[in-house]
């Protein structure tokens, strides 16, 4: 390169069109560095770069396959959990459904009993009336009517109102009885609920 810099320095500076260059002369010691790197690599290194490639590829595969595996679980917890959730709230809803079905099969088969208690008082009431009806037409003065009648509707007083105690206590009974079932469920529900907002 010397030598160029040292022909074109040469070159008069008043020409109107430059000579065209000469090409460069190549030296030895160019050529020897030329030559070294064009020369085929030791095996070593080669060894080296391949090693380095396999391992850089294999850490991106690692990668890559890691990548693609936390959604992958992720999907399939995911997927475990709707399916538990799922479970959880059929349960839950068969266990309602039961819970509401055992609550009406005892309010009606309550009411039932009820109405019939309420049935036969009704026909010994009219019974009743009816004897003392007789009673009263066998009555010889007014004095005597007046005290059977008395009598009569004193008893049915009475019993009515030991008969509506009764029923009304058979009832609330009955109710209570036809809402444990529903108490229940919502009571355990509750719970879940509670233990799933501390989780």
């Amino acid at each position: 390169m010397t030598t160029a810099t040292t022909t074109k320095a040469k070159a008069p500076k008043t020409a109107a069109k430059a000579a065209p260059a000469a090409e460069p002369e190549v030296t030895e010691p160019a050529a020897e560095t030329v030559e070294a790197a064009a020369a085929p690599a030791p095996a070593a290194a080669i060894e080296q770069v391949v090693k380095a490639s396999q391992d850089a590829a294999a850490k991106g595969i690692e990668q890559v396959l890691a990548a693609a595996k936390d959604p992958v679980e992720a999907a399939q917890k995911a997927q475990a959990q709707v399916a538990k959730s799922s479970e959880e709230a059929l349960a839950a809803a068969k266990e309602n459904l039961d819970a509401v079905l055992k609550a009406g099969n005892l309010l009606s088969k309550g009411l039932q009993d009820l109405t019939k208690s309420v049935v036969v008082l009704t026909q010994e009431v009219v019974e009743e009336n009816l004897a003392n009806s007789k009673k009263l037409l066998t009555a010889k003065t007014l004095h005597e009517a007046v005290d059977l009648h008395s009598a009569h509707a004193k008893a049915q007083i009475d019993r009515m109102v030991a008969e509506g105690a009764r029923i009304s206590e058979a009832s609330l009974k009955l109710f209570e009885e036809a809402l444990a079932p529903i108490q229940a469920r919502v009571h355990s529900t509750v719970e879940k609920l509670t233990k799933l907002n501390r989780h």
